[in-house]
């Protein structure tokens, strides 16, 4: 199935969203278009002048449109799109954070990324065969509320971390983690409950 598949050549597209599951390729010239959107939003951002606090809302706002009020996104960031990230209110985002969202990533209300947090949305085909076309897929990330995760943790693709959580810091998270508890290590299992 992967082999049939060749890459989109339109390139009208203003935004890309890919679906759970969906195969690309990231050199489709669409792809490739909204990425190049996405750095020079990014490059501008993260060398935007601290106290310019005006500036600085204003390209947070283009870069991630669907997050709620109180957003806090300290630089460097990166993201690959920034559009399919949707954030409730009072999300905290520490520097050098990487949110590859090339489909939605999902994060509740008051939910705090330490530094260097990595969250991904896209992975590449275990056969080799078929990586060495260049193909990629996506799964969506999703996050409750209230949730802290620590400082240098991954969150990988098709993860759900349910509300009240707290991942320790470096932690990898493969699976989906339920509600009200602690988690961490590699791969995170579950540390223990919160009353």
């Amino acid at each position: 199935m992967i082999e049939k598949l060749s890459p989109r050549t339109d390139t009208g597209l203003e935004r890309v969203h890919l679906k759970d599951g969906e195969y690309f390729f990231p050199s489709e010239p669409a792809i490739k278009a909204d990425s190049l959107r996405t750095k020079s939003l990014l490059h501008r951002f993260n060398h935007t002048d601290p106290a310019d606090t005006d500036s600085r809302l204003q390209l947070m706002k283009a870069l991630l449109p669907e997050c709620g009020e109180g957003v806090s996104v300290t630089t460097p960031f990166h993201c690959s799109r920034g559009y399919n990230i949707r954030a409730g209110k009072n999300f905290y985002c520490n520097f050098d954070c990487v949110i590859l969202d090339l489909t939605d990533v999902i994060i509740g209300n008051d939910v705090q990324l330490g530094p260097q947090v990595n969250i991904y949305t896209v992975s590449h085909p275990v056969d080799p065969g078929q990586r060495s076309t260049g193909i990629e897929y996506v799964r969506p990330v999703t996050i409750g509320d209230r949730v802290w995760i620590g400082g240098k943790s991954v969150i990988l693709p098709g993860v759900k971390i349910g509300s009240d959580v707290v991942i320790a810091a470096g932690s990898v998270v493969t699976r989906d983690i339920p509600d009200r508890v602690v988690a961490g290590g590699v791969p995170a299992r579950v540390l223990k409950q919160i009353k």
